[in-house]
């Protein structure tokens, strides 16, 4: 049965791929189930969409395909706004990242200027960081984020690359805190 609703699910994904259409992405996530949007491309590991909130663009996640439960299309009405909206535009525009495992992906944005947020389960917590990569290996990411008040970790943590679950960039949020946080407080130029 498993196998069936992976195989439904990789079908729908593909068919939303082609139609470059409005989607909902169902998760197995208690505190973030479900991301709406346009996915741009998929592995067997992850799934990038064009994420939206409200019908306004929140930036690009990254979504690990063994979460999603199903997807399914988003209502006729915004499929009808879409098709003349800015965010057809973005999805021409979008890069495609490379994904074919985490840590290529987490080296791909470790190379964009863009602060990242990561999304992971540690012993039964759902946890969610902001800010940059640091080092990335085959098993755990090195992450240098900061607070709400805008104050950068004393040191970077360290995350296993199994626990990720969501990655997101470009988003509303993420670039905010970008904009007006000083450039001296910047991972780069306080591990120097």
């Amino acid at each position: 049965m498993a196998e069936d609703k992976r195989a439904l699910v990789w079908e729908r994904i593909t068919e939303f791929i082609a139609a470059k259409t409005y989607c909902t992405v169902s998760l197995a996530l208690s505190d973030n189930p479900e991301r709406q949007g346009i996915i741009l491309k998929a592995t067997h590991e992850w799934v990038q969409i064009l994420s939206s909130f409200d019908v306004q663009p929140d930036g690009v996640a990254f979504l690990k395909i063994q979460h999603i439960d199903k997807v399914r299309p988003f209502s006729k009405f915004v499929q009808k706004v879409m098709r003349n909206d800015d965010m057809r535009a973005l999805v021409s525009g979008e890069p495609l990242a490379d994904m074919q495992s985490t840590a290529a992906l987490l080296r791909w944005l470790a190379k964009r200027p863009e602060y990242i947020t990561i999304e992971f389960s540690e012993k039964d917590n759902e946890i969610f960081y902001i800010g940059k990569p640091l080092r990335v290996s085959s098993k755990s990411l090195s992450f240098f984020g900061f607070d709400t008040n805008g104050k950068w970790w004393k040191t970077p943590r360290k995350v296993a690359m199994s626990d990720i679950s969501i990655i997101t960039y470009k988003s509303p949020y993420a670039e905010f805190y970008r904009k007006h946080m000083t450039a001296a407080l910047s991972p780069e130029r306080k591990l120097k």
